[in-house]
């Protein structure tokens, strides 16, 4: 399902990455190579301790790699400096994390505004982008609710309304579903889906759940620190 022509807005090339150091030191990622296209959506599967969520915060700019390269919509990550990473995942990046990480005195449409307002948007403009982005996930009649007034997935929906909020080129999530029943895990991936047909939005899943990986265009399988299979059907 994947479309070869299509412009890549992720590059990692030969990505390594460990924790600790001297004989403490573990490796998590042995030279990781993945390419994602504009508009796929993309699950990352392995067993625990594969790597999966170690390769997303590496790819997403949350940590830094020992060596590699990883570029997003052109503009490596390695080049800059703590600031401009901040200002550079703040503006063209979106987060959903499977504890919602959501702010509980704050509404839903607040929550949804605050990545604008700290980027420095203007107030105004923050309030209507955000007014915007809980209408594409059907909430509007829920802006005014406080995290704790909302269900698990409804929760979830304010997530994904703040990581869609400013348009960025990729949105990242780390088992978006696993904190959700199944019905509920159901209906936020077929939100998902959606919003990537609507917005050709680019989604990058990590996920212990065979069913979200079948509802993604391809799957990507770790293990040991290594991509075993990327979903191409080309050798790896």
């Amino acid at each position: 399902m994947t479309n070869d022509s299509r412009d890549s807005v992720v590059q990692a090339k030969e990505v390594h990455k460990s924790y600790g150091s001297g004989e403490l030191q573990v490796h998590v990622l042995r030279g990781v190579s993945l390419d994602v296209k504009q508009g796929e959506m993309v699950a990352i599967m392995g067993p625990s301790g594969g790597g999966k969520t170690t390769l997303l915060n590496c790819m997403s700019g949350l940590d830094d790699v020992d060596s590699g390269t990883i570029t997003i919509g052109g503009s490596d990550l390695s080049e800059m400096n703590d600031t401009a990473k901040t200002r550079f995942r703040a503006t063209r990046m979106g987060y959903i994390f499977q504890s919602f990480n959501l702010l509980p005195v704050l509404t839903a449409l607040e929550n949804v505004e605050m990545p604008l307002l700290v980027s420095g948007f203007p107030e105004k403009e923050s309030r209507e982008k955000a007014q915007e982005a809980l209408s594409l996930v059907g909430l509007d009649n829920r802006a005014g609710h406080y995290p704790a007034e909302m269900s698990g997935g409804q929760q979830q929906r304010v997530t994904i309304a703040r990581a869609l909020v400013n348009r960025p080129e990729i949105v990242w999530a780390d088992e978006p579903t696993g904190n959700l029943d199944s019905e509920n895990a159901g209906e936020v991936m077929e939100l998902l889906i959606r919003l990537n047909k609507e917005l050709d939005e680019t989604f990058v899943i990590v996920t212990h759940s065979d069913t979200v990986a079948e509802m993604s265009h391809r799957t990507v399988r770790m293990r040991d620190g290594l991509i075993v299979d990327d979903g191409t059907g080309k050798a790896v």
